[in-house]
């Protein structure tokens, strides 16, 4: 046999496939969506704390990009919670 260079990528945490299949099958669903978000965000932001424990470590480059994607997750968990807030307060005006 051959032995595979990209057998056991680790790195792949941060890219989450999962996020394509999640907003596939909840488009009617926000608050699945708002608590994936905040999901994500904690595990990529527990992905950088975390980094020296992984098998294979993170390279300091991607960082940055991990960084940028936590910070876009906790945007999205707000921007939906805040608009479903809106929402709920203008089906009960009171």
């Amino acid at each position: 046999g051959t032995d595979h260079l990209s057998k056991y990528n680790y790195n792949l945490l941060w890219c989450n496939p999962i996020s394509v299949v999640i907003l596939l099958f909840s488009k009617d669903n926000e608050r699945l969506v708002k608590y994936y978000f905040l999901a994500n965000g904690i595990l990529l932001l527990l992905l950088i704390f975390g980094k020296d424990l992984m098998l294979q470590g993170l390279r300091m480059e991607f960082i940055p990009i991990v960084l940028a994607l936590a910070i876009r997750s906790f945007t999205i968990f707000y921007e939906i919670k805040n608009r479903l807030k809106s929402l709920g307060r203008s089906k009960n005006p009171s």
